[in-house]
């Protein structure tokens, strides 16, 4: 059974016709896990699986692009799915996670800013998907070569939470990558 990452939005800061902000669908192991719940998200995932059928709802941080949509919940196991939360930098309480079902390794770096951990959380994973929010260097906000830096280590680096300053082409270049999330695109990990 594939492992597999569907972007429900990834927008920053506010939500864009036909774009929501920050929300991802990840299957595998048997189970649903709905990653971030920006606004918007929560229709988008109805698209993909019933409300009732979401195993587990893991949440980066607590900016309002992030959790706006969110339903009560949170798990570290969910089905045949661990999830390993690892602590992010940004101003306040935030996290980067690594979903795995024991042959692949999916790793989310939420929103966050440069951190030495942040190439730890990549290492290894099949798909590292890391935010790349701001033009210009940032303690709050990873910029398209800092996500290059931090996912050299992973097998695949996808660009999500772009900024409305970045234009997707120019910082899927500037990263050394071809991917960027989109809402409704599903990538196999």
């Amino acid at each position: 059974m594939p492992l597999d990452l569907i972007v429900l939005g990834s927008a920053s800061s506010y939500p864009r016709p036909g774009e929501p902000c920050s929300g991802y669908l990840v299957r595998g192991g048997g189970a649903t896990v709905w990653l971030d719940a920006g606004p918007g998200t929560l229709a988008a995932l109805q698209q993909h699986t019933a409300l009732t059928d979401v195993d587990a709802i893991w949440i980066s941080h607590l900016h309002a692009d992030h959790v706006a949509d969110l339903l009560p919940g949170h798990f570290a196991e969910a089905g045949g799915l661990t999830l390993a939360t690892t602590a992010a930098e940004h101003g306040f309480p935030a996290f980067g996670v690594r979903v795995t079902d024991g042959d692949r390794v999916l790793a989310y770096s939420g929103d966050t800013g440069p951190y030495a951990a942040l190439t730890e959380l990549a290492a290894g994973a099949d798909l590292f998907l890391c935010e790349a929010d701001v033009p210009a260097p940032s303690p709050v906000h990873l910029t398209p070569e800092d996500a290059a830096r931090a996912g050299h280590a992973a097998g695949k680096l996808v660009l999500t939470h772009l900024g409305p300053f970045l234009d997707p082409a120019q910082a899927a270049d500037r990263a050394g990558t071809d991917a960027v999330a989109k809402p409704g695109t599903v990538s196999e990990v």
